[in-house]
């Protein structure tokens, strides 16, 4: 095995000493990574538009729904983590996420990622129109 790779004892993932800190938590709740790319991605469709109706590609309007979509994601990737969070501990590769470790309740997480898909919902609404909230 190499030395990388995290060794089993009786079928268990061996922890390592070192405990996540809350915002790291937060950051694999949230799947901060994905979400990034998911707000590049309305970003580029935003320019792409932008460039072939003829206006500015930098505006409040844009930040206010890059906002607005950046939390939708994260969101929605923290409810997909408490959905999945007895799979997910089950397996090597997910057993040390924060809900499916216990580092993070499953309340807390429910919480979180409600907080986050409302308040990103609400500000789409205010700032965009119904076709972007629906999507």
């Amino acid at each position: 095995m190499a030395p990388s790779a995290p060794a089993l004892e009786s079928g268990h993932v061996t922890r390592s000493k070192a405990r996540p800190s809350l915002l790291a938590d937060y950051q694999v709740l949230f799947k901060v990574r994905v979400t990034a790319l998911v707000v590049l991605t309305a970003w580029a469709g935003f320019y792409l538009g932008s460039m072939r109706s003829g206006i500015t590609t930098m505006h409040w309007g844009l930040l206010e729904a890059l906002l607005g979509i950046g939390l939708v994601s994260a969101g929605a990737a923290a409810m997909n983590e408490v959905i999945e969070r007895k799979i997910d501990a089950r397996m090597l590769r997910t057993a040390q996420r924060p809900l499916a470790s216990g580092r993070i309740s499953l309340f807390h997480g429910l919480v979180a990622g409600m907080a986050a898909f409302v308040i990103g919902a609400f500000i789409l609404v205010a700032f965009t129109n119904p076709v972007t909230v629906g999507l």
